[in-house]
């Protein structure tokens, strides 16, 4: 059994949970149950909408520590069923302490979604496959946990398993603009507000589900035949195919567009993106703007918008599909099972 101890709210990225739900869809894949553990209910109709149970544990979600013998009473619960079978908790959680997973170790192996490897935690297994993910070296300081690091492993999708090619068309017609589950800072609005929507036959600009704009935004462009608000869509990769340009904040969408191959400028807007927006970059695979909350950055995505020729995106398309990341998900569970 793989038990998720992951949240999503207005604060926490929706792209935990969906790289959860991504590798929970690969172990049912697999023939291996998967249940969700959740401090509230906030991410349940997500979960719920994807087919897994979900067990609320009426607790708060940035104090991990407060839950812990809560949390392994219903692991204890959980697991009574199987044990004669491997059972591992994946906890995805920035606030989650090495006194919360060593206690947690105690009862369930545990795995550990770590996307900044600033301490070495005692789990299992740490999980991290962002494209910086192999060079850094808190790595060589763990013994007894094994280490799933870099792309090999990134949990997309199973839309993002992409056979065909990405076509870059001469015509730059439809912008695509993401900003994930939240838009603290109003980029959408900002963008929309900033770009001269003439230059575009479509635009696409898809909501997050906590998208504190999106009701404005819908009433502002409701008689607009080129502008397009959507919300909290199942079918992203589908405007990722069919849009010209995609502008992105970075997080683990950046990993979906490269899946695709669709020409990207990327943008932060928080610190925990920072890494992927320089390594992109660095790699030639999407430029970078800046960090949303800096005054100027809308205007150098405009700027770097209007530069992104014809040539530039065949080039950065090129660098993309260098990297096939396709079966990341099952890799994860595999992994894990099979050591």
């Amino acid at each position: 059994m793989l038990i998720f101890r992951c949240d999503t709210n207005r604060i926490i990225a929706s792209g935990h949970l969906m790289r959860c739900l991504s590798i929970a869809d690969a172990a049912v894949d697999l023939g291996i149950d998967v249940v969700f553990v959740s401090s509230d209910g906030s991410g349940e109709d997500i979960i719920k909408g994807r087919g897994y149970n979900n067990y609320i544990l009426n607790t708060q979600w940035n104090d991990l520590d407060s839950e812990i013998d809560c949390v392994c009473v219903l692991v204890d619960s959980l697991i009574k069923g199987y044990r004669n079978e491997k059972n591992i908790m994946i906890v995805d959680s920035y606030y989650a302490s090495s006194s919360y997973l060593k206690k947690l170790k105690e009862h369930i192996l545990v795995a550990y979604m770590d996307d900044f490897g600033k301490e070495v935690y005692p789990v299992d297994y740490i999980i991290c496959y962002a494209i910086y993910a192999k060079g850094m070296d808190i790595w060589n300081k763990y013994n007894n946990t094994q280490l799933l690091l870099g792309m090999d492993y990134v949990p997309l999708r199973k839309a993002f398993n992409i056979t065909t090619s990405y076509p870059v068309r001469m015509e730059c017609d439809c912008l695509l603009i993401m900003s994930g589950g939240s838009d603290e800072y109003s980029v959408i609005k900002k963008l929309l507000d900033s770009i001269d929507e003439n230059d575009f036959e479509r635009i696409y600009a898809i909501c997050g589900l906590y998208n504190k704009d999106y009701d404005d935004l819908l009433l502002q462009y409701s008689n607009d035949n080129r502008i397009h608000i959507v919300k909290n869509t199942n079918n992203v990769s589908d405007y990722m195919k069919k849009a010209d340009v995609v502008i992105s904040a970075a997080g683990s969408t950046l990993y979906e567009l490269c899946a695709i191959g669709a020409p990207t400028i990327s943008y932060v807007i928080a610190d925990n993106q920072l890494q992927n927006a320089y390594y992109f970059d660095r790699e030639g695979l999407i430029p970078y703007a800046g960090d949303a909350r800096e005054i100027d950055t809308i205007n150098k995505i405009i700027d770097m918008l209007k530069a992104f020729t014809y040539e530039k995106r065949i080039e950065y398309n090129n660098q993309m599909m260098k990297y096939r990341i396709r079966t990341g998900a099952t890799n994860i569970v595999r992994t894990m099972l099979e050591s």
